[in-house]
């Protein structure tokens, strides 16, 4: 349920940071997928797989059933919502007259970004879950992209997991990076304004990326629904 993984926001910002071992990683990811199954994941496929070729009832759409439109304006909202707290945070400031005191200081980033990352794990999670069940009441066809988006989802989170957690680290290295190389010194908070517009940048690159899989079924919900009218 992804588009072109390497394509992505995500991969775009990483390449031009020069983490070429990241960009390997998520490239591997994306083009090399059956690598990251095992024996009981591709078990588990399969069984969902013959499922899907074998179903044919068709489930009769419940009067009360939210449209794919609903679902997209509740996606929108959800997504408003996090940039907001995006942008609403701002760095620690310290007890003195300026900010030379948190200009070395990482710490606050990486707190904030994991956070960020829970955060949109409590919103994004349980609205794709809510995605799939609105998917599963229209008719069979809809049922088994459903079925199958569940099964990729069991299969892959652990490793997409593992994977987007490195991403405090990485952002930790440019951080670094950026202070070893401005001019001004790594006491001279001048280059942490640019750092912060990065930082927000990466994290809203990664919430776009995992909004992917929910706007593929809201996007298959609306075309499905229009070719059954």
């Amino acid at each position: 349920m992804r588009g072109n993984f390497n394509s992505s926001q995500l991969v775009s910002l990483l390449s031009t940071w020069g983490h070429t071992d990241a960009q390997a990683s998520l490239q591997d990811w994306a083009h090399q997928l059956s690598l990251w199954l095992g024996p009981f994941d591709a078990i588990t496929l399969q069984g969902v797989h013959q499922s899907i070729t074998t179903a044919s009832a068709s489930v009769r759409p419940q009067a009360s059933m939210p449209g794919a439109q609903t679902l997209n304006e509740a996606l929108q909202r959800v997504r408003s919502d996090l940039v907001n707290s995006i942008s609403a945070w701002q760095r620690p400031r310290p007890g003195g007259s300026d900010d030379t005191e948190v200009a070395g200081e990482f710490a606050p980033y990486r707190t904030q970004y994991i956070e960020l990352q829970r955060r949109m794990e409590w919103r994004l999670d349980p609205f794709r879950v809510h995605c799939r069940q609105v998917l599963s009441r229209t008719h069979s066809r809809l049922k088994q992209l459903a079925d199958l988006d569940a099964a990729l989802e069991q299969t892959l989170t652990k490793r997409e997991k593992a994977l987007l957690s490195k991403l405090p680290a990485l952002l930790e290295q440019r951080f670094m990076q950026l202070k070893r190389h401005h001019d001004d010194g790594p006491h001279i908070v001048g280059w942490l304004s640019p750092f912060e517009r990065e930082f927000r940048a990466l994290i809203l690159a990664e919430m776009n990326l995992r909004m992917e899989p929910i706007m593929g079924l809201i996007e298959a919900f609306a075309n499905g629904t229009h070719t059954t009218q």
